[in-house]
């Protein structure tokens, strides 16, 4: 450490310098692909987790959704989105804390209706492992993957999705 001294009148400054200090770069941002989400699920939560997240990812390739790849250091996430008509309708995300999300306060036309979030909200609460309150349809709920590992389970929320999508594409 070098102090350096400046004088003037009245007034004394000392300004302190490191010398030989090395800039220690920081850590790089993961990269969020299918492959890093469904081996981090995998890591995480167990190998059903991850086989269930990869067919949600899967069934959005099928339909045509843009996958949109979170940046998050420590928390990959994977939104699918429908673009239509020049906007984008985010359906649901896949997080690696092992968990789906339905994004109600983003949603656009025709889901930008309270009404119409409470349909969705209803086809998803017929899920029996979903039981999503109310207030869900003003937020941005989340429940476990595993609640979707059932395979009737994971149709009917797939097929509640398909529902989604055309009424997004009706409009």
């Amino acid at each position: 450490v070098e102090i350096k001294q400046y004088a003037g009148k009245n007034l004394r400054t000392l300004v302190p310098r490191v010398i030989g200090q090395k800039v220690v770069p920081l850590p790089p941002t993961p990269r969020w692909d299918e492959a890093t989400l469904i081996g981090d699920i995998a890591a995480r939560h167990g190998q059903e987790a991850a086989n269930v997240a990869k067919k949600l990812v899967d069934w959005g390739k099928s339909n045509s959704l843009r996958l949109q790849w979170g940046k998050a250091a420590r928390v990959g996430s994977c939104y699918l989105t429908l673009d239509h008509q020049g906007n984008s309708n985010h359906c649901f995300a896949v997080w690696t804390w092992g968990q789906v999300g339905i994004p109600f306060r983003y949603m656009r036309a025709p889901f930008d209706d309270e009404a119409k979030r409470l349909e969705l909200l209803g086809r998803l609460n017929t899920i029996p492992s979903i039981d999503l309150p109310a207030d869900s349809v003003a937020r941005l709920p989340r429940f476990p993957l595993s609640a979707l590992s059932d395979a009737e389970s994971l149709e009917q929320f797939l097929k509640t999705f398909d529902w989604v999508i055309d009424e997004i594409r009706a409009t």
